[in-house]
């Protein structure tokens, strides 16, 4: 990991790094015996005893260098064909973000490129756009999705569930609303 700090002066309101590069590291996530992802136990350590985040960090221009992302969900449905979104594994993925942001718990930015290849042999070539994700709500905009023989324009999407819990059953609880082409 890479950054370049552009002044202290603010730290206590906001961190802001000019650029930053993170190269072949490895992001895992997972379901914890609690039915928690992991990343809870650092989130956690993030916010305040009335449960509200003052974290503040932005990141102006964000390079991933080779990371792998892995996420395990404890659910007994697995797929033999395509995807499995209890068990995805995403190899090799390059790109570049500018204007990151993570704010109380919200995350956030532009995406200039992102490729990489899943375990199930799909291989995302190139995805550029908006996207933010905050409290259940996922925002994806201006976006382009190019794989194999297929370049998807993705004006805008929106996935709005009442908060994370509701994605455990996406099919019932979470309203996607999509503009696409």
């Amino acid at each position: 990991v890479t950054a370049q700090i552009g002044s202290l002066a603010g730290m206590r309101e906001q961190f802001i790094i000019t650029a930053g590069a993170v190269e072949n590291g490895v992001l895992y996530l997972r379901d914890t015996e609690r039915g928690e992802i992991n990343i809870k136990e650092i989130t956690t350590l993030l916010t305040k005893p009335d449960h509200k985040s003052t974290f503040r960090l932005k990141i102006s221009s964000l390079d991933a260098i080779n990371i792998d992302f892995r996420l395990q969900r404890n659910d007994e449905r697995r797929y033999d064909t395509g995807v499995n979104y209890a068990d995805m594994y995403m190899r090799g993925i390059n790109g570049h973000i500018d204007n990151f942001y993570v704010d109380r718990g919200a995350v956030g930015g532009d995406i200039t490129y992102l490729n990489f290849e899943e375990q199930s042999g799909f291989v995302l070539d190139d995805l550029s756009g908006y996207f933010s994700v905050n409290k259940g709500l996922i925002t994806v905009s201006g976006a382009t999705i190019e794989a194999d023989e297929s370049v998807i324009n993705l004006s805008s999407l929106l996935l709005s569930g009442d908060d994370w819990e509701s994605y455990h059953d996406f099919i019932n609880n979470v309203r996607l609303d999509i503009d696409i082409e």
